[in-house]
Parts: C-alpha cells; structure tokens; sequence
C-alpha cells in the first residue's frame, strides 16, 4: 500500500492547478483524512513550496465549523502535502443543476455558510482569493465547508509574482486582474459570482479565452440577474449586483455585514407567500435554526429543538435526517474525548492533544472537552519540567499540574521547580522567615496565653496595678459562688505568695489569685456586687453549633461537572446504563471529602439500580450531584 508520510492512500479525491488530493488513512488516529500533494514538477519551485507552506500556516490559524481543518503538513522525500479534515460531500459544482430546484430561501443556506466562513477568516487577517463553486463541499445536512486556502494572502505577504494571476478566471475580482493586492472585497467579488450562478444558473461573465473574460471583467456591467430569473426578488437582485461592483470600496464593507444581510432577506423570504416555504410556518426556521446550532457544535440545543418539530410533526423527514446527523456527531465526539482520556492517563500527550482538538473542532463550546485539553496541556507541562534536570519529585509535580490545570491557569517554570531552585530563594533566606515566623507565633501564643487578671511586675514605665480577684465559696444571695477582691498588692500575703523558694533576694511578683472553676454563672448580678462581677456573671455561654457540610475540592467539583454533562448525553442517547456506569465510575476518582457528600447518594442510587429502577438510580444520583455544583466553584 502506498503512503504519503504516516498517511495510507486510499483513492484519488481530486486533481488541481496545485497537485493531487486523496483520501487517506491515518493508522496513528484511526480516522480518515484528505492529504493534499503538490504536483511533482512545481516542487523544485522556491515559490510554489513558499505558497504551500503558506496555505498550511494559514489554514492551521481558522477553527471554524464552516471551514475544512487543517492537521498536519511535511515533506516525504521530494513530495510536500498537508493533512486536512476529510469531509464526505459534493462540491457545489455538481449540485447547481440540483441546487437550481430548491425554493429560493433554501438555496440562500449554503451561501450563509460560506459568508459566514469568509468573515471568520477576513477578521484574521487572511483572504481566501480563490472563492469558487469546487472550492464550497456541501455535506449531509445541508453543511456547507470552504475549502483550499492554497493561494490565500497571509497578513501583508504577498505570494505571487508581479504580473501572474492566482485564481479561476471566471471568479476573480477586477482589482487583481489590474494587478493590484487581493483584499477582503476580492472575496466578496467571488462569492457575488458564485450567488449570481447559483441564482440565475449562468455566469455574470462568459466566453471562450482568458483575455475575453477580463476585458469583460474590467470594463461591462453583468446583465441583472432578474432578466435571467423574474422570481429572484428586487432586494436579492441589489445585493448581488453590489457584490459585483467594479469599485471594491462601493461593494459590502465585511463579510458580517454581508451574512446579516442575507439572513435577513432569507427571513424575509420565508415569511413572503409562494416561496415553497410558507406553508411550513415556523417548521422551516426552526429546522434553519437546529442546522445553525449542528454546525457550531450546540449539540445540546440542536437536539432539544429537533425534538421539538417531531413532538409537533413526527413524519418530518428532513429534522429526522438531522437528528441522525447530530447523534452521529455526538458519538464521534464522545468517541474522542473517551479515547483522549485514555491516552492521557497514560501519559500520551501528544496523541491525547490531538484527540481532543479534533473533538473540540466537532464542538468548540463544549466546555468538557475544553476542560480535558486544558488538563492535557498542563500534564504535558509538567511531564516536560518533570524530565529537566534537577526536577522535584513527581507527586508534588503532579499535584501541581493537576490543581493548575483544573483551575485553568497556566503553569509557570517557577511553579514547578523544587523550594531551592526558585528564582531568588535560598537556604538562608529560607531559614531566616521561618526564624522570623516562630517568635512571631511565640508572641501571638503570650498574648492568647495571658489573662486580664495577671498584673507584669511594676516598673517606672508600667501602669499601676490592679487589684486581683479570687474566688469566695458561696454568692451571699444564693446565686453560687462569686468573686470577691483578693488581698492587696503589697500585702504580706501577696509577697509570700509570690516568692519562690531559694528567691528571698528577689524582688516581689505579683500575681492574681487563680480563678477557681465555677458552675454556670446567671445572667443578671444583684445589685451590690462589684461592677468585675457584673462583668463576669454576664460572659456569654458558647453553644456548640451543629456541623456544616464541608465544600467540595476544585478538583472535584471539576469531575462532578464534567462526569455530569458526559453521563448526560448517554443518556439522552437512550443508554441509560453506559450513562449511570461512567457517572459512578468517575465518582470513584473523588477526594476522600467529595466521596463523603456523595455517599449516601450513591448508596441509594446502587440499591435502586439493584431493584430494576436504572433510570430512577440515574436520576437521584444525578440530583444530589447537582445540589453539589449549584452551591459554586470553590
């Protein structure tokens, strides 16, 4: 079997200006993919190979669901080629006859697609330059993909040479045929060409050499599309004949705005009697809708607004086609993200790193899957530092990579070195703080050991002091016992009690009286008490308090969302079962604190899978999961 790199060459997909494309195997993924080798005698060509490498730089910078993915590109031997997402389809060459029969809102779908796409690649920076029919694949669903950014323009490098034309002749702008640079209009141009045959089944320009075309392209105004085609609305009519404009300052200021103006009049159309569509009411946005979320990777919402056209229209044959389409997708997905799980528990970081950016192209706002290529970026970090020189030891990397790689953060090379290899640390600093923390710890301990009653030996800088207190037996009134004033300071007594044996010579310590341990004192002293045991008889009593739950980890609050949203969507699949097995299997790797809040739940929920009730089981472990998340990230 002939192969190209790693990749193993299935069938011939196409044949360009630029070389071959075909479909081949990736035995590294297992997944399918369309390799793109530049043609043999344009290899010894510094240009060629310059423009190639470009439209792989380029390409790698757009992750857009309306835009074929770039994987991989090399050399193999004297061969240069680029790995791309293979998307199975047809090119909307072969279906304008077909596309021609659509009612006219339908036939303004791919084009949105494309506009779409077209903005999302102008606000980087890159022109396509090359917009034409074989260049748009139309998929199952309708999705639309736009493909061969070859000879795009990356930033403000210019790729061809003074005076040589890039592009099919019947596409390009006028701009470029008078040798001036490709802009984001040059596009625009290309895609008014694209709509104005896909509308009126013809080109604005047509004859039979290249010179013909440009003279018409430069110097003739195209025949309004509404001469070919009556039934194309006026508004319609405009907005292509302003992507044509010579001017490329007279045509659409963006892309965006171009894709708002469409959506509208598609609206618009559909609302308008005798399109084809408006007997299908709302039926028909909706499914524009649920296409909309399928091709952004809303999967949750494309599914929940699916279900709601069969529930009102169980015979509806195109929302069934597209509910096959999403639940393809999602099992695609959770295919990936599985697979990329397992590579990165087993440290292969490079493969679980692919796994999961190819799941996150099929849906780029699912969080899970964000979450997994995080965690597998700051793994692969910490692998990396882990193996340098004079590294610490792995569990506290870990633990490291781990925390930060579940809060979201990046790691710093500081981070993950070892205490004495931090930048501007040493032993003798080291030693030093902790010196300077203990006395500071020794002071706070004397001020939290040190009781009001006790007066510091009297110095010339020190307050009077005052008179101690000591326990009597019994409160005269009944109320228990009491305290009552001790002896003076100066006293016999006070000095006798205050000298140390052997310390005749010493000068007296004045003490207090040692509090005797009381019963409960009541609230509200008589009267002729002194005001000390007023104070003492109001002392607040302290009620223990009953025990609060304690939060959950980071880290574990991070399984439970993730461990959710997975388990939902097995689910929703129907299987029940897959959906409660990976929840409780993910609740295994918990924190010892995380396993606690979730025990009884999962206690119950066990003892119900037990009885037969799999669905109820999912639920309440479910619930109690959620209670959990809904008190907040820590």
């Amino acid at each position: 079997m002939q192969t190209i790199g790693r990749y193993q060459i299935e069938e011939i997909l196409g044949q360009g200006a630029m070389g071959v494309v075909y479909r081949c195997h990736d035995p590294k993924l297992g997944r399918p993919v369309a390799i793109k080798v530049i043609a043999a005698p344009l290899v010894a060509d510094a240009s060629i190979r310059s423009r190639f490498l470009s439209e792989a730089r380029s390409a790698a910078r757009l992750n857009h669901p309306n835009i074929v993915t770039v994987f991989d590109c090399g050399e193999d031997g004297p061969q240069l080629f680029i790995a791309m997402e293979y998307f199975p389809g047809r090119d909307l060459t072969d279906l304008l006859p077909e596309l021609r029969r659509w009612s006219l809102p339908r036939r303004l779908g791919p084009m949105i697609q494309v506009a779409e796409a077209l903005q999302h690649a102008h606000e980087r920076g890159i022109v396509h330059r090359d917009i034409k029919p074989a260049n748009i694949r139309v998929g199952a669903a309708e999705w639309v993909k736009l493909m061969d950014f070859g000879i795009a323009k990356l930033g403000e490098v210019q790729l061809t040479h003074p005076g040589h034309v890039m592009g099919t002749s019947f596409y390009i702008a006028p701009e470029l045929l008078g040798g001036a640079d490709a802009v984001p209009a040059s596009d625009l141009y290309s895609f008014g060409v694209v709509l104005y045959e896909l509308l009126t089944g013809a080109l604005p320009f047509s004859g039979d050499s290249f010179s013909r075309i440009a003279y018409q392209t430069l110097h003739e105004r195209p025949l309004p599309p509404r001469e070919l085609e009556p039934t194309i609305p006026p508004a319609l009519e405009a907005l292509t004949l302003r992507c044509l404009n010579k001017d490329p300052a007279a045509r659409w200021d963006s892309a965006r705005e171009l894709c708002h103006r469409l959506r509208a009049l598609r609206d618009q159309l559909e609302r308008a009697p005798g399109t084809g569509d408006a007997a299908a009411g709302g039926t028909t946005a909706d499914l524009r809708a649920a296409r909309d979320f399928l091709q952004r990777g809303q999967l949750e919402r494309c599914h929940r607004l699916l279900l709601q056209i069969l529930e009102r229209d169980p015979s509806d044959a195109a929302a069934r086609k597209l509910l096959e389409a999403m639940r393809l997708r999602e099992k695609r997905l959770l295919e990936l993200l599985e697979s990329g799980r397992r590579h990165l528990a087993e440290h292969n970081f490079e493969r679980s790193h692919l796994l999961l950016t190819e799941a996150l192209q099929l849906c780029p706002e699912h969080d899970v899957v964000q979450l997994e290529l995080t965690r597998c970026e700051a793994e692969k970090r910490a692998a990396a530092h882990r193996a340098a020189p004079g590294a610490a030891g792995p569990d506290a990397r870990r633990t490291l990579a781990g925390g930060a790689a579940s809060a979201g953060q990046p790691l710093a090379e500081d981070d993950l070195a070892a205490p004495w290899e931090r930048s501007g640390r040493s032993w003798p600093g080291i030693a030093l703080g902790f010196g300077l923390a203990a006395l500071a710890g020794l002071g706070v301990y004397q001020l939290w050991r040190w009781e009001p009653g006790t007066v510091p030996a009297a110095g010339p800088s020190r307050p009077a002091p005052q008179q101690p207190i000591e326990a009597r037996d019994s409160d005269p009134a009944g109320g228990g016992p009491v305290l009552a004033p001790g002896p003076e300071p100066n006293s016999t007594r006070a000095r006798a009690e205050s000298k140390p044996l052997g310390s005749e010579k010493t000068g007296p310590v004045i003490r207090a009286a040692p509090p005797a341990p009381a019963p409960a004192i009541p609230s509200k002293a008589p009267a002729d008490q002194p005001p000390a045991v007023a104070r003492s008889r109001a002392a607040p009593v302290r009620v223990a308090a009953a025990p609060a739950l304690r939060p959950v980890p980071q880290s574990d609050w991070v399984i439970l969302n993730a461990a959710v949203k997975l388990s939902d969507l097995w689910v929703r699949g129907g299987l029940v079962d897959k959906g409660f097995n990976y929840l409780t299997g993910r609740l295994g790797e918990l924190s010892d604190t995380g396993r606690e809040r979730v025990s009884q739940a999962w206690l119950k929920a066990e003892l119900l899978r037990d009885q037969g009730k799999l669905t109820e089981a999912y639920e309440h472990l479910r619930a109690e999961i959620l209670g959990i998340l809904n008190e907040g990230a820590p």
